[in-house]
């Protein structure tokens, strides 16, 4: 399945806490599942600073304190993209 529009969500560890960050991805044409979850992935590489560990589907900064990996990536529709961009 290809989809312009793709909503990613992280899970995210910072020290005790627990939490999700979610986006909307506009591929600039449309994407496989593959594609965007490759974005998703380096997004989440990213996602504190440009330096992160890697360790089972987790990248670590700041020594391991912060904690992120990819949680979801499924296909949405540009009208379900507008909506979750007002929201995320």
């Amino acid at each position: 399945m290809k989809s312009e529009h793709w909503y990613i969500t992280l899970d995210i560890r910072c020290g005790e806490y627990e939490f999700q960050s979610s986006r909307v991805w506009a591929a600039a044409k449309p994407a496989t599942l593959n594609q965007a979850d490759k974005h998703a992935n380096s997004y989440a590489k990213n996602f504190y600073c440009d330096r992160a560990e890697t360790m089972n589907d987790w990248y670590y900064f700041n020594g391991g304190e912060v904690a992120v990996r990819v949680s979801n990536v499924l296909p949405c529709t540009p009208e379900e993209a507008e909506v979750l961009n007002r929201f995320t």
